[in-house]
Protein backbone atom coordinates (compact mmCIF):
# COMPACT_ATOMS: atom_id res chain seq x y z
CA UNK A 1 0.00 0.00 0.00
CA UNK A 2 1.41 3.63 -1.16
CA UNK A 3 2.57 5.05 2.11
CA UNK A 4 0.13 8.38 3.28
CA UNK A 5 2.45 11.42 3.98
CA UNK A 6 1.97 13.48 7.20
CA UNK A 7 0.38 17.03 6.57
CA UNK A 8 3.15 19.84 5.66
CA UNK A 9 2.73 22.67 7.92
CA UNK A 10 1.06 26.16 7.26
CA UNK A 11 -1.65 28.13 8.05
CA UNK A 12 -4.92 28.58 6.39
CA UNK A 13 -6.04 31.61 4.67
CA UNK A 14 -9.17 32.95 3.44
CA UNK A 15 -10.41 35.97 1.09
CA UNK A 16 -13.27 37.80 2.68
CA UNK A 17 -15.27 38.33 -0.21
CA UNK A 18 -18.02 40.64 0.87
CA UNK A 19 -19.75 41.21 -2.57
CA UNK A 20 -17.46 44.12 -3.08
CA UNK A 21 -13.81 44.51 -2.40
CA UNK A 22 -12.76 45.76 1.03
CA UNK A 23 -9.38 46.14 2.44
CA UNK A 24 -8.80 45.43 5.77
CA UNK A 25 -8.19 49.19 7.90
CA UNK A 26 -8.16 51.05 5.02
CA UNK A 27 -7.03 51.08 0.97
CA UNK A 28 -3.38 52.50 0.10
CA UNK A 29 -3.39 55.51 -1.27
CA UNK A 30 -0.62 58.25 -2.75
CA UNK A 31 1.38 55.69 -3.54
CA UNK A 32 4.65 56.08 -5.34
CA UNK A 33 4.89 52.97 -7.33
CA UNK A 34 2.73 49.84 -7.60
CA UNK A 35 5.32 48.33 -5.85
CA UNK A 36 4.50 50.39 -2.71
CA UNK A 37 1.10 49.67 -3.34
CA UNK A 38 1.99 45.91 -2.94
CA UNK A 39 4.05 46.39 -0.07
CA UNK A 40 1.34 48.35 1.67
CA UNK A 41 -1.80 45.31 0.23
CA UNK A 42 0.35 42.77 1.86
CA UNK A 43 0.93 44.71 5.01
CA UNK A 44 0.01 42.69 8.32
CA UNK A 45 -2.70 45.48 9.76
CA UNK A 46 -4.11 43.63 12.53
CA UNK A 47 -3.83 40.55 15.01
CA UNK A 48 -5.91 38.91 17.63
CA UNK A 49 -4.80 39.23 21.17
CA UNK A 50 -3.01 36.70 23.27
CA UNK A 51 -6.55 35.36 24.66
CA UNK A 52 -7.90 34.39 21.31
CA UNK A 53 -7.71 30.77 21.20
CA UNK A 54 -6.25 30.56 17.22
CA UNK A 55 -3.65 33.21 16.04
CA UNK A 56 -5.37 35.21 13.48
CA UNK A 57 -4.34 37.64 11.24
CA UNK A 58 -5.08 40.31 8.57
CA UNK A 59 -3.79 41.45 5.78
CA UNK A 60 -4.68 44.78 4.07
CA UNK A 61 -5.89 43.37 0.74
CA UNK A 62 -8.91 41.03 2.24
CA UNK A 63 -6.80 37.61 3.38
CA UNK A 64 -7.45 36.49 6.93
CA UNK A 65 -5.08 34.09 8.16
CA UNK A 66 -5.27 31.55 10.97
CA UNK A 67 -2.21 30.23 11.52
CA UNK A 68 -3.89 26.55 13.38
CA UNK A 69 -0.29 24.87 13.96
CA UNK A 70 0.41 27.51 16.91
CA UNK A 71 -2.74 26.30 18.68
CA UNK A 72 -2.47 23.02 20.53
CA UNK A 73 -6.22 22.62 19.94
CA UNK A 74 -6.39 22.49 16.17
CA UNK A 75 -2.45 21.25 15.32
CA UNK A 76 -1.82 17.58 13.45
CA UNK A 77 -0.41 14.80 15.20
CA UNK A 78 3.19 14.70 13.66
CA UNK A 79 5.04 11.49 13.10
CA UNK A 80 2.31 9.62 11.20
CA UNK A 81 2.02 8.30 8.04
CA UNK A 82 -1.12 5.62 7.73
CA UNK A 83 -4.50 5.65 7.16
CA UNK A 84 -5.72 6.57 10.40
CA UNK A 85 -2.81 9.40 10.66
CA UNK A 86 -4.45 10.57 7.14
CA UNK A 87 -8.67 9.93 8.49
CA UNK A 88 -7.46 12.30 11.93
CA UNK A 89 -5.96 14.84 9.27
CA UNK A 90 -9.02 14.81 7.50
CA UNK A 91 -10.81 15.67 10.51
CA UNK A 92 -8.40 18.30 11.86
CA UNK A 93 -8.74 19.96 8.82
CA UNK A 94 -12.58 19.73 9.03
CA UNK A 95 -12.45 21.61 12.29
CA UNK A 96 -10.09 24.12 11.24
CA UNK A 97 -12.62 24.58 8.29
CA UNK A 98 -15.43 24.70 11.20
CA UNK A 99 -13.15 27.10 13.26
CA UNK A 100 -12.81 29.63 9.99
CA UNK A 101 -16.27 29.57 8.62
CA UNK A 102 -17.41 30.57 12.78
CA UNK A 103 -15.01 33.34 12.61
CA UNK A 104 -16.19 35.02 8.94
CA UNK A 105 -19.80 34.57 10.09
CA UNK A 106 -18.26 36.71 13.49
CA UNK A 107 -16.84 39.19 10.60
CA UNK A 108 -20.28 39.73 8.87
CA UNK A 109 -21.46 40.24 12.57
CA UNK A 110 -18.86 43.12 13.17
CA UNK A 111 -19.80 44.28 9.52
CA UNK A 112 -23.49 44.72 10.46
CA UNK A 113 -22.77 46.32 13.93
CA UNK A 114 -20.10 48.30 13.62
CA UNK A 115 -20.24 49.90 10.33
CA UNK A 116 -24.25 49.47 9.62
CA UNK A 117 -23.67 47.71 6.90
CA UNK A 118 -24.21 44.29 5.22
CA UNK A 119 -22.82 42.21 2.16
CA UNK A 120 -23.73 39.18 0.74
CA UNK A 121 -22.81 36.15 3.03
CA UNK A 122 -19.45 34.17 0.57
CA UNK A 123 -19.21 30.53 0.51
CA UNK A 124 -18.02 28.68 3.60
CA UNK A 125 -14.46 27.62 3.55
CA UNK A 126 -14.14 23.79 2.40
CA UNK A 127 -11.24 21.01 1.29
CA UNK A 128 -11.35 22.54 -2.16
CA UNK A 129 -11.53 26.26 -1.98
CA UNK A 130 -9.21 27.25 0.79
CA UNK A 131 -5.45 28.88 0.47
CA UNK A 132 -2.11 28.08 1.77
CA UNK A 133 -0.40 30.37 3.58
CA UNK A 134 3.69 30.52 4.69
CA UNK A 135 5.03 33.35 6.73
CA UNK A 136 8.39 34.05 5.25
CA UNK A 137 10.41 36.96 5.41
CA UNK A 138 8.06 39.01 8.43
CA UNK A 139 4.97 38.48 5.21
CA UNK A 140 2.77 36.07 4.33
CA UNK A 141 2.91 34.36 1.38
CA UNK A 142 -0.31 32.95 0.08
CA UNK A 143 -0.94 29.96 -2.60
CA UNK A 144 -3.81 28.01 -3.77
CA UNK A 145 -4.18 24.85 -4.16
CA UNK A 146 -1.96 24.93 -7.14
CA UNK A 147 0.55 26.63 -5.74
CA UNK A 148 0.17 29.57 -8.02
CA UNK A 149 -0.38 33.52 -5.90
CA UNK A 150 -3.61 34.79 -5.23
CA UNK A 151 -4.29 38.22 -5.22
CA UNK A 152 -6.92 40.31 -3.15
CA UNK A 153 -8.27 43.32 -2.87
CA UNK A 154 -6.11 46.30 -4.20
CA UNK A 155 -5.98 50.35 -4.42
CA UNK A 156 -9.44 50.62 -5.44
CA UNK A 157 -11.37 48.75 -2.68
CA UNK A 158 -13.26 50.23 0.03
CA UNK A 159 -12.13 50.65 3.80
CA UNK A 160 -13.09 48.37 6.45
CA UNK A 161 -13.07 49.27 10.17
CA UNK A 162 -10.56 46.68 12.06
CA UNK A 163 -13.44 46.82 15.01
CA UNK A 164 -15.00 44.37 12.56
CA UNK A 165 -12.18 41.77 13.06
CA UNK A 166 -12.53 42.51 17.20
CA UNK A 167 -16.43 41.96 17.01
CA UNK A 168 -15.89 38.89 15.49
CA UNK A 169 -13.33 37.62 18.19
CA UNK A 170 -16.17 38.39 21.18
CA UNK A 171 -18.70 36.37 18.99
CA UNK A 172 -16.21 33.44 18.72
CA UNK A 173 -15.46 33.73 22.12
CA UNK A 174 -18.46 34.06 23.59
CA UNK A 175 -19.80 31.02 21.36
CA UNK A 176 -16.98 28.97 23.21
CA UNK A 177 -17.83 29.77 26.38
CA UNK A 178 -21.36 29.04 26.20
CA UNK A 179 -21.77 26.29 23.85
CA UNK A 180 -19.60 22.78 23.18
CA UNK A 181 -20.22 22.99 19.48
CA UNK A 182 -20.19 26.70 19.13
CA UNK A 183 -17.97 27.07 16.43
CA UNK A 184 -20.45 24.63 14.54
CA UNK A 185 -23.41 27.16 15.28
CA UNK A 186 -21.67 29.73 14.16
CA UNK A 187 -20.98 28.31 10.56
CA UNK A 188 -24.27 26.89 10.05
CA UNK A 189 -25.61 30.71 10.28
CA UNK A 190 -23.15 30.92 7.96
CA UNK A 191 -24.14 28.45 5.48
CA UNK A 192 -27.99 29.02 6.24
CA UNK A 193 -26.66 32.95 4.71
CA UNK A 194 -24.65 31.83 1.66
CA UNK A 195 -27.75 29.49 0.89
CA UNK A 196 -30.12 31.94 1.15
CA UNK A 197 -28.21 34.16 -1.58
CA UNK A 198 -28.12 31.21 -3.99
CA UNK A 199 -31.67 30.54 -3.83
CA UNK A 200 -31.51 27.15 -1.80
CA UNK A 201 -34.61 28.63 0.12
CA UNK A 202 -35.03 24.74 1.76
CA UNK A 203 -31.91 24.57 2.77
CA UNK A 204 -31.60 27.69 4.17
CA UNK A 205 -34.96 27.16 6.14
CA UNK A 206 -33.72 24.29 7.69
CA UNK A 207 -30.51 24.97 8.49
CA UNK A 208 -31.42 28.06 10.53
CA UNK A 209 -34.09 26.48 12.10
CA UNK A 210 -31.35 23.66 13.48
CA UNK A 211 -29.40 27.38 14.69
CA UNK A 212 -32.78 28.47 16.70
CA UNK A 213 -33.31 24.87 18.47
CA UNK A 214 -30.35 24.88 19.99
CA UNK A 215 -30.28 28.68 21.07
CA UNK A 216 -34.00 27.63 22.36
CA UNK A 217 -32.58 23.97 24.46
CA UNK A 218 -29.72 26.82 25.83
CA UNK A 219 -31.94 29.08 27.10
CA UNK A 220 -34.96 26.18 28.56
CA UNK A 221 -31.83 24.89 30.27
CA UNK A 222 -30.81 28.45 31.60
CA UNK A 223 -34.18 28.60 32.66
CA UNK A 224 -34.35 25.54 34.49
CA UNK A 225 -31.28 25.86 36.13
CA UNK A 226 -32.83 29.61 38.03
CA UNK A 227 -35.74 27.80 38.84
CA UNK A 228 -33.91 25.30 40.89
CA UNK A 229 -33.99 25.53 44.53
CA UNK A 230 -30.49 24.52 44.55
CA UNK A 231 -30.24 27.87 42.39
CA UNK A 232 -32.09 30.02 44.34
CA UNK A 233 -35.26 29.12 42.15
CA UNK A 234 -39.23 28.34 43.72
CA UNK A 235 -39.02 24.57 43.20
CA UNK A 236 -36.93 21.79 43.48
CA UNK A 237 -35.66 20.21 39.81
CA UNK A 238 -33.79 16.83 40.51
CA UNK A 239 -32.05 14.40 37.45
CA UNK A 240 -35.92 12.71 36.79
CA UNK A 241 -37.62 16.46 36.89
CA UNK A 242 -34.99 17.48 34.92
CA UNK A 243 -34.94 14.47 32.35
CA UNK A 244 -38.78 14.70 31.91
CA UNK A 245 -38.35 18.71 30.83
CA UNK A 246 -35.62 18.42 27.69
CA UNK A 247 -37.43 14.96 26.80
CA UNK A 248 -38.72 14.57 23.86
CA UNK A 249 -42.12 15.04 25.45
CA UNK A 250 -41.18 18.76 25.40
CA UNK A 251 -40.77 19.75 21.92
CA UNK A 252 -40.19 23.06 20.23
CA UNK A 253 -43.70 24.09 20.29
CA UNK A 254 -43.67 23.56 23.45
CA UNK A 255 -40.43 25.48 25.17
CA UNK A 256 -41.01 28.37 23.05
CA UNK A 257 -44.42 28.41 25.03
CA UNK A 258 -42.82 28.20 28.31
CA UNK A 259 -40.26 30.79 26.91
CA UNK A 260 -42.89 33.30 26.85
CA UNK A 261 -44.41 32.40 30.01
CA UNK A 262 -41.50 32.94 32.05
CA UNK A 263 -40.87 36.46 30.07
CA UNK A 264 -37.79 35.31 28.42
CA UNK A 265 -39.30 35.93 24.84
CA UNK A 266 -41.59 38.32 23.62
CA UNK A 267 -44.58 37.56 21.78
CA UNK A 268 -42.88 39.18 18.42
CA UNK A 269 -40.31 36.84 18.79
CA UNK A 270 -43.07 34.05 20.12
CA UNK A 271 -44.70 34.40 16.66
CA UNK A 272 -41.65 34.26 14.38
CA UNK A 273 -40.57 31.38 16.28
CA UNK A 274 -43.75 29.48 15.70
CA UNK A 275 -44.03 30.71 12.13
CA UNK A 276 -40.02 29.30 11.54
CA UNK A 277 -41.51 26.00 13.29
CA UNK A 278 -44.54 25.44 11.26
CA UNK A 279 -42.71 25.82 7.90
CA UNK A 280 -40.25 23.58 8.65
CA UNK A 281 -42.33 20.86 9.65
CA UNK A 282 -44.70 21.62 6.37
CA UNK A 283 -41.52 21.20 4.33
CA UNK A 284 -39.90 18.26 6.24
CA UNK A 285 -43.20 16.17 6.55
CA UNK A 286 -45.13 17.19 3.13
CA UNK A 287 -42.38 18.72 1.16
CA UNK A 288 -44.40 22.24 1.36
CA UNK A 289 -42.30 25.30 -0.69
CA UNK A 290 -40.36 27.45 1.24
CA UNK A 291 -40.16 30.92 -0.25
CA UNK A 292 -37.36 33.19 -0.19
CA UNK A 293 -39.55 35.28 2.68
CA UNK A 294 -39.89 32.27 5.04
CA UNK A 295 -36.42 31.42 4.95
CA UNK A 296 -35.79 35.28 5.23
CA UNK A 297 -37.43 35.58 8.39
CA UNK A 298 -36.28 32.34 9.59
CA UNK A 299 -32.35 33.64 9.40
CA UNK A 300 -33.64 36.86 11.30
CA UNK A 301 -34.99 34.84 13.61
CA UNK A 302 -32.08 32.44 13.89
CA UNK A 303 -29.37 35.39 14.07
CA UNK A 304 -31.42 36.87 16.66
CA UNK A 305 -32.05 34.57 19.27
CA UNK A 306 -28.54 33.40 19.00
CA UNK A 307 -27.43 37.21 19.80
CA UNK A 308 -30.31 37.18 22.68
CA UNK A 309 -28.32 33.75 23.73
CA UNK A 310 -24.73 34.38 23.96
CA UNK A 311 -25.24 38.53 24.45
CA UNK A 312 -23.51 40.07 21.41
CA UNK A 313 -24.76 40.65 17.90
CA UNK A 314 -24.77 37.44 15.56
CA UNK A 315 -25.88 38.78 11.91
CA UNK A 316 -25.92 38.57 8.44
CA UNK A 317 -27.54 39.90 5.31
CA UNK A 318 -30.13 37.95 3.72
CA UNK A 319 -29.07 39.31 0.47
CA UNK A 320 -31.08 37.64 -2.68
CA UNK A 321 -30.77 38.46 -6.13
CA UNK A 322 -32.20 37.95 -9.57
CA UNK A 323 -31.40 38.11 -12.91
CA UNK A 324 -34.00 40.50 -14.90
Amino acid sequence: MEQIRPPSSHAVAVYFNGGIAYCFDRAPRNMRSIDDVTRALEQIVWQSKADCSVPIYARRDGFLIFDFDKCADFSHRTGGADVQAANEQQQMNRLRYQYVNAFLMGVHSGLSETMNTGTPVQSPLNGLNWCKAVANDGQWLITDSLAQPVNGSNFLARDLQVDVLDHAVRVIAQCEELFDDGHKILELCLIAGNQYALHQFESAHLIAWSVIEKSLNKMWAKLLHDLNSANGGHTSINRDRRDLLTGRDYTASIVTQQLSLHKIIDDDMLFRLDEARRTRNSFAHSLKPVTWEDAGRALKTANDILSKVIGIRVYCQAAVSWRN
